[in-house]
């Protein structure tokens, strides 16, 4: 969120102007969406719609900058993520293979790398990382937190964070050396022997 202003738009909101909650919820609403999808949840508007309701229900007790503001949205997201995967432990879902939208202007080099490999791909190499290195890739590169905004909301240390992203790299930069040549090609393509 642009942090000039800020001041205005959360005091506008806390107030329950419209026109402030539009403004926040264009600003986080894709990047909550590209956090549950890459998190594995076929249906993030439930969650979605969950987070800003706690949001909304949290908001006036609210201090702090932009910096501050969206860690705590993504503390609560969090939160909901964990209850949603608590309740449906009995009965898990299998990710739709979607196209990951964090509501970057410009492509980015994780979602022109996730558009190439493709969604379903993608999602399953994710799943060969522990749960919190997956929360530190979505936070980090889908929702695009900085490495102290991570750390607060999972708990962690900052230094934390970065061990679980080296980790993270690592160990999807192998996954990916390991798929076979052939599955990447097109579709008719053979390779020289």
């Amino acid at each position: 969120m642009d942090p000039h202003g800020f001041d205005e738009l959360i005091g506008a909101a806390q107030l329950g102007e419209e026109w402030a909650w539009t403004r926040i919820y264009d600003a986080i609403a894709p990047r909550l969406m590209g956090y549950f999808r890459v998190r594995g949840i076929g249906n993030p508007e439930d969650l979605v719609g969950e987070t800003f309701l706690q949001l909304a229900r949290n908001l006036p007790e609210f201090e702090g900058d932009s910096s501050s503001f969206q860690s705590w949205v993504f503390v609560i997201a969090h939160h909901r993520l964990s209850n949603q995967r608590r309740s449906f432990a009995r009965k898990p879902e299998t990710p739709r293979p979607e196209l990951i939208d964090d509501g970057r202007r410009s492509a980015s080099a994780e979602n022109e790398a996730l558009a190439e490999i493709g969604t379903a791909d993608a999602l399953r190499m994710l799943h060969v990382l522990t749960a919190e290195q997956r929360d530190v890739v979505a936070l980090r590169f889908v929702t695009d937190l900085s490495v102290e905004e991570t750390a607060a909301v999972i708990g962690v240390s900052t230094g934390a964070v970065k061990q679980l992203t080296r980790r993270a790299l690592l160990r999807l930069r192998k996954e990916i050396s390991y798929e076979p040549v052939t599955q990447m090609l097109s579709p008719g393509v053979t390779t020289p022997r």
